[in-house]
């Protein structure tokens, strides 16, 4: 059985974070592993609180997992703070696992900050490059471009932007807010492909990001291309919307 470890912050309503990134791993049947960098007080629609863990607590953890187990790929969410994204950094560059999918999670849905101002230049700089894939939605694609990002049109110039700015491998800007068809593009470095959902949610399902970008990480440890990753993570997500 493949292994996959979440470094996230910790949701107790379990919309979101390590916990529903555990309950993908399980559904799609990988040992799931996971190391927290913030304890949140949270529920579906109010943010009260984000609490960092100690640098000390954090490298602990890390250090307890890639002794203890066999790491086949990592899914980055809520890093909180400057010290844990460097340290997190350093994890993967000592690491150099072969499946790194980072979500970088900025704020919640309901709008508490996840990452502080301090931290955006390491996960930026040092973390995107050493990315199999990063995976912002709309709102994250628009702050780290500094340009509105509203139509596909919009997502792709986004993309491009990104993966060329932070050195970034492959980008795929999750569109499940466009006020049309909730289109995903990627751009891998050359081309754009575009994901279009096969059916439409019959239900709204709080995580969503994180439930895709957990599912993508899951599909390419099994051996799938990245493009087939989507793809199946995809129908995994709507399989869970509907």
């Amino acid at each position: 059985m493949k292994t996959v470890l979440t470094i996230a912050g910790s949701d107790p309503s379990g919309g979101a974070g390590i916990q529903k990134d555990l309950v993908v791993f399980r559904d799609l049947k990988v040992q799931g592993l996971s190391v927290i960098t913030a304890l949140t007080a949270q529920t579906p629609d109010r943010f009260f609180s984000l609490n960092a863990v100690s640098t000390v607590v954090f490298t602990e953890q890390l250090r307890a997992m890639s002794q203890s187990f066999s790491i086949d790929g990592i899914k980055i969410g809520s890093l909180a703070s400057r010290e844990l994204a460097y340290q997190t950094f350093r994890f993967l560059e000592r690491g150099k696992p072969s499946v790194v999918v980072v979500d970088p999670v900025l704020k919640s849905s309901s709008g508490g900050v996840l990452l502080e101002s301090g931290g955006v230049p390491i996960l930026t700089q040092c973390i995107f490059p050493l990315a199999t894939l990063v995976t912002p939605n709309l709102d994250e694609a628009e702050r780290l471009t500094d340009k509105p990002v509203r139509t596909v049109g919009d997502m792709e110039r986004a993309a491009k932007k990104m993966a060329v700015q932070y050195k970034i491998s492959n980008v795929l800007i999750k569109g499940g807010h466009l006020s049309d068809a909730p289109i995903d593009v990627l751009f891998d470095g050359r081309h754009y492909r575009h994901f279009a959902p096969s059916k439409k949610a019959s239900k709204s399902v709080r995580g969503t990001g994180c439930m895709l970008s957990s599912a993508i990480a899951v599909y390419l440890v099994k051996g799938n291309s990245l493009v087939e990753s989507i793809r199946k993570a995809k129908i995994y997500l709507e399989g869970q919307l509907s």
